[in-house]
């Protein structure tokens, strides 16, 4: 995958020889988006390659490879799966064989993961010290995963 959005990779067929020839046309996020430096980051990917095409919001990310069989861009799991269910023709990308699913992130095996952070001042406000307690509660976890969002780990 780092090959791929750094530019190395330019055919799909430098991937899977029974992939037609088709250049990649890949998707990146605008530099803003938190998704682009975690998944650089978990990649290792120090530039992506500048002729890509920026795409802010998750769902215009989606939508720019939606029906589009040379396209790929990453964007977080939830919206990812949603899209599926929705009935949305876009594919998802396996890992090392590990299907990208809710149950293969909760329990580690899919790799490409990053978590959600919460931030405070060094003294924080009671209403953001009573939110942290509520999040890492076992009604905020409830909550978490309904939502389809992973369980937090307080560090």
């Amino acid at each position: 995958m780092a090959d791929v959005f750094s530019g190395k990779i330019r055919f799909w067929s430098q991937i899977d020889e029974e992939a037609p020839e088709l250049k990649i046309v890949l998707i990146n996020r605008a530099t803003n988006q938190n998704i682009r430096q975690g998944f650089q980051k978990s990649l290792g990917i120090k530039r992506i390659l500048r002729t890509a095409r920026v795409e802010g919001p998750e769902r215009h990310a989606i939508n720019a490879v939606t029906g589009e069989l040379e396209a790929i861009t990453f964007v977080s799991m939830a919206p990812a799966l949603r899209a599926k269910v929705d009935g949305i023709s876009v594919n998802l990308v396996f890992v090392d064989r590990i299907e990208p699913e809710y149950q293969t992130v909760l329990d580690g095996r899919y790799p490409l993961q990053r978590p959600i952070v919460f931030i405070s001042k060094p003294k924080p406000s009671d209403l953001a010290l009573v939110f942290e307690q509520f999040v890492l509660s076992p009604a905020g976890q409830k909550l978490v995963k309904k939502v389809k969002y992973y369980p937090l780990s307080h560090e």
